[in-house]
């Protein structure tokens, strides 16, 4: 038989308490999720598209360089504007598709240079963007390119592919 002293029962116990605890583990979150986009069910029109993608993250006119490098440990945006010129009026949205696959990008953001070139006041929120959360696109080479969708949500207009690496 084992006789027990109160305080090797208090250590126990405690010991027992401490183990069996809940665990604070510091955790990071998941990178948020791209919405998917629409343009995957619309036709292509055959109309080249009236859009400029002007950064990936710090990288300005990406379009006409050969190496683009973007850091994957901080937040970075793939941003532009589009417009429906067809049907001279704003987009019915922008998809960005990366390494294939359509993400719905935010669209309307202001962008007064573009109503001003154009001199058409109802091109002034044509701006769209894209934000890429740290960890969210694996380290290595991708590629993005801008589907303006037409203003009555019908069809797209397809620009041309930009390759791109994280690291």
């Amino acid at each position: 038989m084992f006789i027990f002293s109160r305080s090797t029962l208090l250590a126990v116990g405690v010991l027992i308490f401490i183990s069996c605890g809940k665990k604070d583990v510091e955790r990071t979150p998941p990178p948020p999720s791209w919405a998917p986009g629409i343009s995957q069910d619309l036709a292509r029109s055959a109309a080249a598209p009236s859009c400029v993608l002007d950064n990936i993250g710090p990288v300005a006119n990406p379009a006409g360089q050969k190496s683009i490098e973007v850091s994957g440990a901080t937040t970075f945006a793939i941003t532009g504007w589009a417009i429906d010129e067809a049907n001279k009026t704003t987009a019915g949205g922008v998809d960005e598709v990366i390494d294939g696959t359509p993400y719905g990008a935010h669209y309307g953001s202001p962008r007064t240079d573009v109503a001003a070139h154009f001199n058409h006041p109802d091109y002034r929120n044509s701006g769209f963007e894209l934000m890429v959360a740290p960890g969210q696109l694996a380290k290595g080479p991708h590629s993005v390119s801008i589907r303006v969708i037409s203003s009555d949500k019908k069809s797209y207009y397809q620009g041309p592919v930009v390759q791109f690496t994280v690291n």
